[in-house]
């Protein structure tokens, strides 16, 4: 069917510009737009309305729950990114502890060794005092760690034991160590009013020990000692590395460590000597940059020939008393855990007086669960600097706590016993969360009732009589009383036993 567009007239021909051109289509109708316009056509169909819905847009944009999915969506997307990040963060932390570690077994090593001088007369003299002390003690040493790319190896108390891979490095931090502890303010002259006293009850004592600081002027004595005094100990030679698969820690073994710790035990506070393997370490150039005094063949315990040491004058002017060769060193144990240096003879300490105040501790905390007796141990074990064991489960919290009350006991025992060699009359406390007892050197005992949490420990001193007070302790542990009956705290006074 051929027909034009315009009309409604047949094309008579195929190539007429104003014709359609079916290409054989059958059942076709065309209408031309003349007869779709024309009202007089009849109408086939009649109108119909769609069946669709339309629906206006929301004017604001998208719905609530759209806006819900979205927020949904980029929080979990948020909390995915930040939790790999700090995967990636916490890997590159524990990456970078390790960095400065020595790890060829090689190359040679150079250890440092570090002790606080008379620490444990300081907790006996100044117990208020020494958590702070100590955790500046911990800030400055680890502040130079960092500076000087060395690797703190472990930390024993208030001793420290760093690896150095250059020997150099670990001579500057050494001396720099002195500096800055003479520099820094501690805010207290207790310190050294405490070694000032340690050195006149040698004296008196001991008829031929000259007090090197003791006695100087106040002037010069600000010029060259200032609060903590902390010696040092260096060596250089080959160690058998080792790396703890389960805390991702290096450790060093063997002569170089031993020998190390050795030369540390001879030295006095604010003292440093490096050994002539360290000293024969450095190079030309750097032994320009560093003085020195040597001090000879010195005889250490446990070595079969003397070692020449060299002392590194990093306080130009200071003096020392002569080297403590009569100090019986306690071994160091490497593959132990304990938790300060005092507790290297912890395997004695046990008995006698620490055993009793081992007693009184878990008789003290014997009525709280172990989840809360751990809880209430942890504050003593960070004021007494008293590391405490890794938890973890039922069994482990009554281990735990086991071995904290142990650690303290030792502690706390070898205080007791320094403060009555000083016969002192100060008063200490320790917050023990729940109750308050009291205990002197001569072996009294006093409780307080009613102690809420947050209350403390006593230990009510009198003079000395250089005596043990675990017979009276043990005695008076028997009178413990937990229990809530006076509203307010109070002391008693010292009962006859």
């Amino acid at each position: 069917v051929l027909r034009s567009l315009l009309d409604d007239t047949a094309c008579n021909t195929a190539g007429d510009a104003e014709c359609g051109v079916n290409y054989g289509a059958t059942l076709l109708s065309v209408w031309s737009f003349a007869r779709a316009l024309d009202p007089a056509v009849p109408v086939l169909f009649p109108p119909m309305t769609p069946s669709m819905k339309y629906v206006e847009p929301v004017a604001g944009g998208l719905t609530t729950l759209q806006l819900l999915g979205i927020i949904v969506g980029c929080v979990a997307v948020l909390l995915l990114l930040l939790a790999l990040l700090l995967v990636l963060l916490y890997r590159r932390r524990e990456s970078r502890k390790n960095a400065n570690a020595p790890k060829e077994p090689t190359d040679p090593v150079t250890l440092v060794f570090t002790d606080i001088e008379s620490s444990t007369a300081l907790w006996a003299a100044c117990p208020e005092l020494m958590p702070d002390a100590v955790a500046t003690h911990h800030r400055l040493i680890r502040a130079l760690i960092a500076k000087y790319r060395c690797y703190e190896v472990k930390t024993i108390g208030d001793s420290f034991m760093i690896a150095c891979k250059s020997v150099f490095a670990a001579v500057q931090l050494v001396r720099e160590l002195q500096q800055v502890f003479l520099q820094h303010d501690w805010g207290t002259g207790a310190l050294d009013e405490a070694y000032r006293k340690f050195e006149e009850g040698r004296a008196e004592e001991d008829a031929d020990y000259v007090p090197p600081t003791a006695r100087l002027d106040a002037a010069v004595y600000q010029q060259h000692w200032n609060g903590l005094r902390v010696r040092s100990g260096v060596h250089t030679g080959l160690c058998e590395i080792q790396h703890d698969k389960v805390t991702k820690r290096y450790d060093y073994y063997g002569n170089t460590t031993n020998m190390t710790a050795r030369t540390e035990s001879v030295a006095n506070g604010g003292q440093v000597l490096l050994t002539l393997a360290t000293y024969m370490a450095l190079s030309t150039t750097e032994r320009e940059q560093v003085e020195v005094s040597a001090l000879g063949a010195v005889a250490l315990r446990g070595v079969p020939e003397p070692v020449e040491m060299y002392q590194l004058d990093a306080v130009p002017g200071r003096t020392f008393a002569a080297l403590r060769l009569d100090r019986e060193m306690a071994e160091l144990d490497e593959s132990s855990d304990a938790a300060s240096a005092s507790e290297a003879s912890a395997s004695s300490a046990r008995s006698g007086l620490s055993q009793t105040i081992a007693s009184v501790l878990a008789v003290l905390f014997g009525t709280f669960a172990a989840p809360q007796r751990t809880k209430a141990l942890m504050p003593l074990c960070e004021r007494w600097n008293v590391r405490a064991p890794r938890r973890g489960g039922a069994a482990r919290d009554e281990e735990s706590c086991r071995v904290m009350m142990e650690r303290l006991a030792a502690k706390m025992s070898n205080v007791m016993e320094r403060k009555g060699l000083l016969g002192s009359d100060r008063l200490f406390s320790v917050t023990v969360g729940s109750a308050a007892l009291g205990i002197n050197d001569t072996g009294s005992f006093v409780r307080t009732k009613g102690a809420r949490p947050g209350s403390s420990v006593r230990f009510l001193e009198t003079r000395s009589h250089r005596g043990s007070s675990a017979a009276a302790l043990s005695a008076a542990s028997d009178e413990l009383c937990l229990g809530k009956s006076d509203p307010a705290d109070k002391v008693h006074p010292p009962q006859e036993l």
